[in-house]
């Protein structure tokens, strides 16, 4: 055995050897005056005769079984050698960025630390200082780097054992607080109990170097309170006067969530009327606002959603109408509920001089009252250069339309853009329609909503300056150019410069006709020059390589071209956007 080892290692040397001096597996004198691996003519084989023929046959058969054996030794030591290839190139780039981090500057490291923990935009969380203190456990420079940077340890969240370390770390950095109240409604509508959490007892102290808040309001009941906690709901009581009178001047971001149940939604609550908040420059506040919070009008970024019904859109308005420095503005109104018929309200003129992009969202069940028509008609935005409106509405059956369900879109855009002066100098304007039912769990999600017609009015003519228009849907989009404002008068609109539609296979024909009609209107008026291109993207679940959405454009003819060519379709195909 030990022979045939040698003697196998003595060959597997000698191919090696061949290939690396001539790039020849085969090392010559194996192949004699012959080349038993290359076929031969007979009349070769003829004239070497029985000798030469049993002769070759040996050494054929010796060949074989030589590189047999040497290329599964080799098949095998290649996969191995692949193997440890790969994880010593892992270690590689490992052990070559950590020894580029080792000679790092101190203060290059410290910022390369801040972007890994405070990257993003996102109120304070849990995960931020998870990254903090995993940094601090690779190695002991890291963790002296680590300690080093205070505001590595300025997220500030319910988490024991951990919370009373990030506050020591932070030193004075600005901290983002992040903390949830429990609400146990009280026995009429103007009492109610709050329990905060324990660590807060420990963070008001530190309520000066407060930068942000993320308060959420969660109901729950005593009993369940007392065994979360562990501990009596009065003791918790006696936190809600001292945090309704701390000092929060240095607070630059404030974000409230109300997820109760629907019936305590929008509710006023009192701990922030007493709150001094000169530096407040964004409020971000879900089903719920503040009317008492002083330092409204310092504001420069709004994002609100509301539920119609539970909060008076008149308290609303006023409160809108010290907010003079606001540049970003979001507003969500949920109709839930159908509207009582009541005396409408009216509301005075209101001007955001200085808002550049704005967001109007309206998730709406039923038809718009008249006070939401007054609402937004009552507003203007003279300096908004982008322009966002989404609507929502549920899927309904209509026995008119053959029995397909149908949903009425254009009666909150009419509510929203109502005459020409709201938004003068408008360049962009997207528009988002979206069935609610689907992806919601709705008795008619899926399919059988998606074939449901979405019926949508838009008014370009009341947006003289628009050049950009993007339009999106999740269902069945059957978009028509509104061609007269709700007064009636005739309107045109300005040359677009693009057009994207993200859309649903299902609505490739109806929006092909919608598109051909401003292109060809476009054209006809002298400002087809302007037009540069229509962009298509796929809103299916087909994706691209990294999971992105399909995306094709199309120049001036071309997108002539697509729009004719898809509504000459009989049936649309998976590629509609090609």
């Amino acid at each position: 055995m030990k022979i045939e080892d040698e003697s196998f290692e003595s060959e597997l040397y000698e191919v090696l050897r061949s290939w690396i001096a001539c790039k020849d597996a085969i090392p010559k004198h194996w192949k004699g005056d012959v080349k038993p691996i290359t076929p031969m003519l007979y009349n070769d084989l003829q004239a070497l005769g029985i000798r030469g023929c049993s002769r070759l046959v040996s050494r054929v058969r010796q060949s074989m079984r030589q590189l047999t054996s040497i290329s599964e030794t080799l098949r095998k030591l290649s996969t191995i050698i692949q193997v440890e290839a790969e994880a010593a190139q892992e270690n590689f780039i490992v052990v070559n960025n950590m020894c580029s981090l080792v000679f790092l500057p101190n203060e290059l490291l410290v910022r390369i630390f801040q972007f890994a923990v405070n990257g993003d935009s996102g109120p304070a969380n849990s995960m931020r200082t998870k990254a903090a203190v995993l940094l601090s456990h690779v190695s002991q420079y890291f963790r002296n780097t680590a300690l080093s940077c205070s505001s590595l340890w300025s997220n500030i969240y319910a988490m024991p054992g951990i919370m009373p370390l990030c506050l020591s770390r932070s030193k004075d950095a600005p901290l983002d607080m992040a903390m949830e109240i429990r609400f146990t409604p009280g026995v009429n509508d103007d009492s109610y109990g709050l329990a905060f959490e324990p660590f807060l007892v420990d963070t008001l102290p530190h309520s000066k170097r407060w930068r942000s808040l993320d308060v959420s309001y969660v109901s729950s009941h005593q009993h369940m309170l007392q065994r979360r906690h562990n501990r009596p709901f009065d003791e918790y009581r006696k936190i809600r006067q001292p945090f309704r009178t701390i000092d929060v001047h240095s607070l630059e971001s404030l974000r409230i969530r109300n997820t109760n149940g629907y019936h305590f939604v929008d509710r006023e609550f009192y701990e922030f009327q007493h709150w001094e908040t000169p530096s407040l420059r964004h409020l971000t506040s879900v089903h719920y606002f503040p009317l008492s919070l002083r330092g409204l009008a310092n504001l420069t970024s709004l994002d609100v959603s509301l539920r119609l019904g539970e909060i008076s859109l008149t308290e609303i308005h006023k409160n809108f109408q010290c907010m003079e420095n606001l540049e970003s503005f979001a507003l969500k109104l949920e109709l839930n509920c159908r509207p009582q018929i009541m005396e409408q309200p009216t509301f005075e003129k209101l001007v955001f001089p200085r808002v550049y992009h704005l967001k109007l969202e309206v998730e709406d069940r039923w038809h718009p009252t008249y006070d939401l028509m007054a609402f937004f008609s009552s507003m203007s935005f003279p300096s908004a250069v982008e322009l966002h409106v989404k609507l929502g509405n549920l899927m309904q059956y209509n026995p008119s339309a053959d029995g397909v369900a149908v949903l009425y879109a254009s009666s909150g855009m009419e509510s929203i853009l109502q005459h020409d002066q709201q938004l003068p100098l408008v360049e962009r304007f997207s528009v988002e329609a979206n069935d609610l039912n689907i992806g919601a769990g709705d008795p008619i999600d899926g399919p059988e909503a998606r074939l449901g017609r979405i019926h949508l009015n838009i008014p370009l003519g009341l947006l003289p300056s628009v050049k950009h228009f993007t339009l999106r849907s999740n269902g069945w989009l059957h978009p028509l150019l509104r061609k007269r404002s709700v007064s009636g008068d005739v309107f045109d609109f300005t040359a677009l410069e693009t057009v994207t539609a993200q859309i649903m296979k299902l609505a490739t024909r109806s929006v092909a006709k919608f598109v051909e009609g401003i292109l060809l209107k476009q054209k006809g008026s002298g400002g087809w020059e302007d037009f540069n291109k229509l962009v298509l993207i796929d809103n299916g679940e087909a994706g691209g390589v990294h999971g992105e959405r399909v995306t094709k454009a199309y120049t001036r003819d071309e997108a002539l071209e697509w729009c004719r060519r898809r509504q000459a379709d009989q049936i649309v195909n998976d590629n509609f956007i090609y």
